[in-house]
């Protein structure tokens, strides 16, 4: 609706946003979570468009360091790991860590492991994954967001040719 019909350029952006969120089937934040500005908290994530990041907000931080030592404790189930591994892949993906930099975290949802005993079994605090988990502290600790840009592939741009121009 136009501004002369009384509506404010927020609440047609807001109403913009809704509108979007049902046409992709996506359910917003609960109304305790929404905020106005230039930031878009979606799955778990702060997004920051104008800057083409996204960040982990602070509630995030604190909750995964709570269960990695809860973790260290010998404290969390299967079913509350998972969850912590969602939030330490992350962590993964913004330091731009390989794929086996998880192998020691995974390790309780291996065949044979504490998931094949069900979601409410806890998972072992054993010496090597208490070190693991301390690493991922500190990850957690240090690195709160990613550019949006690394979930493109790392593919070396190719050059392009025009005439006799050369662009890349």
């Amino acid at each position: 609706p136009p501004k002369e019909a009384g509506f404010s350029r927020v609440a047609c952006a807001v109403a913009a946003w809704r509108e979007t969120l049902e046409i992709l089937n996506i359910r917003p934040a609960r109304p305790e979570k929404r905020s106005l500005g230039l930031s878009i908290e979606w799955c778990g994530l702060l997004c920051l468009p104008v800057l083409a990041l996204m960040a982990l907000p602070q509630d995030k931080v604190v909750k995964g360091l709570l269960q990695l030592s809860r973790a260290c404790a010998g404290q969390l189930t299967v079913d509350e790991y998972r969850k912590l591994l969602g939030l330490l892949n992350f962590i993964r993906h913004a330091e731009n860590l390989p794929h086996d930099t998880m192998a020691v975290t995974n390790e309780p949802l291996r065949a044979n492991q504490e998931a094949s005993r069900g979601s409410s079994t806890l998972v072992e605090a054993t010496n090597r994954r208490r070190k693991d988990w301390g690493t991922w502290r500190h990850r957690l600790i240090r690195a709160h967001g990613a550019p949006c840009t690394a979930v493109l592939p790392f593919a070396k741009a190719q050059p392009v040719r025009t005439g006799d121009r050369r662009l890349v």
